[in-house]
């Protein structure tokens, strides 16, 4: 009677395809590579739907802390992340109660430190929700604690006018309280243009701001 043997193991799809098979025959495609998009726009998905079927039903803490993850995680659209600031700024300025909401589940603080982001889409909806917190008078203080305005105010020489409108309107949002944002209504001076920011106040805050000692969200790029 034959002694029992192990059968030979069938080549694994994966490891023939992987970059580390020293014979290179086949493809040999990253699929590491190819899952970062997909899983980008799967969570896209994933948040249009979460938003869709939420609807106009107030927020409550536990949906606010499962649109955060859309807004902290490293491999999400940038579009995606303007979605749900989008959707989140529209609550806040439904109702002071949602607003300081945000405000405990710390979609502010994420805010803020989107300002430092490239997409249009992201600056925009980030400056919105903050001069829609900053509406409330009980929750501006909170707006200006996190120095929002050393983030805001290099915005209003960016590149896209929406942009330069939007954080405009933060600015002057916030302004009432905070003695070191000039009001740009009273002085008449255009917040769009270059110069205006050049020769403002502003810019040496700008430079102050660069010696703080800031703990930005490691994991947010």
């Amino acid at each position: 009677m034959e002694p029992v043997r192990r059968c030979s193991t069938p080549q694994s799809v994966h490891s023939w395809w992987s970059d580390s098979n020293p014979l290179r025959v086949g493809a040999t495609i990253s699929l590491h590579t190819l899952a970062k998009p997909l899983m980008k726009q799967m969570y896209h998905r994933q948040a249009l739907s979460l938003i869709a079927q939420r609807g106009l039903v107030p927020l409550s803490t536990e949906f606010i802390d499962t649109l955060l993850a859309y807004l902290v995680f490293k491999h999400i659209f940038p579009s995606t992340r303007a979605l749900v600031l989008e959707y989140l700024d529209s609550h806040a300025r439904k109702s002071e109660k949602e607003a300081q909401m945000l405000v405990d589940g710390y979609v502010l603080d994420c805010a803020v430190e989107l300002l430092k982001s490239s997409h249009p889409g992201v600056l925009c909806c980030s400056c919105n929700i903050l001069e829609g917190i900053a509406r409330y008078d009980s929750l501006k203080r909170d707006v200006i604690e996190l120095q929002s305005h050393f983030r805001l105010s290099p915005l209003l020489s960016h590149k896209s006018p929406v942009v330069r409108e939007a954080s405009f309107s933060a600015l002057n949002q916030i302004g009432s309280l905070s003695p070191s944002i000039p009001n740009y209504l009273e002085t008449g001076v255009p917040p769009w243009g270059r110069a205006a920011y050049q020769s403002s106040p502003i810019k040496l805050e700008v430079r102050v701001v660069k010696q703080i000692e800031v703990t930005p969200l490691q994991f947010l790029y």
